[in-house]
């Protein structure tokens, strides 16, 4: 399921409209410099190649460098990912205790048997 997730992700954001290498470099680009950026970031290679090059990263947990922060996405979700939990703790903890109980019969009754 993961692998099918990881390649549905790929293919899709390759399809969107833009250029991401000027993206990545920024509104004042020059073309030399989106040039640049295509090939650093290994946009000049074919789709397949592109594609196989994802998923190895992928599966030595190299998520690559963020196209906001130019910063490793790993290293950006260590840092976000704390406070998101925080604020889903907070967001349980206010469930009234009669909707949970509702919600977890109908979890375990109905969805699991």
């Amino acid at each position: 399921m993961l692998i099918i997730l990881s390649t549905l992700v790929f293919f899709f954001t390759r399809s969107l409209p833009g250029d991401v290498a000027a993206l990545y470099i920024g509104g004042n680009a020059k073309p030399e410099q989106i040039e640049r950026a295509r090939i650093e970031l290994g946009l000049d290679k074919p789709l397949f190649v592109q594609y196989k090059r994802y998923m190895g990263k992928l599966m030595h947990a190299d998520m690559g460098i963020s196209i906001r922060t130019h910063c490793p996405v790993f290293q950006d979700l260590k840092e976000k990912v704390p406070m998101s939990l925080k604020w889903f703790t907070a967001a349980t903890v206010s469930i009234p205790i009669f909707f949970l109980a509702l919600l977890l019969q109908l979890i375990f009754f109905n969805y699991l048997g």
